[in-house]
């Protein structure tokens, strides 16, 4: 089944994670209740590359504007 299926990944996901990282990051991870644990690499490399797009430059944008605008109002 299509469910069967999603565990026998995320087990797989799980087991590249563990390998990859050292003890104490995965189950920091795994605790974090995210779920991110059970993803693929990809899966986390466009995870990691939209939050990038979606949150981080934002802000980075924000805050260099503020920073422009105070320079300026001086």
């Amino acid at each position: 089944s299509s469910e069967s299926q999603h565990e026998a990944a995320a087990a797989e996901n799980e087991l590249v994670l563990k390998q990859m990282l050292s003890e104490a990051a995965f189950t920091r991870l795994k605790e974090s209740g995210t779920g991110l644990h059970c993803k693929s690499i990809q899966d986390l490399i466009d995870l990691s590359q939209k939050y990038y797009m979606d949150v981080a430059i934002p802000k980075l944008i924000l805050a260099h504007w503020n920073s422009l605008q105070l320079m300026a109002a001086r």
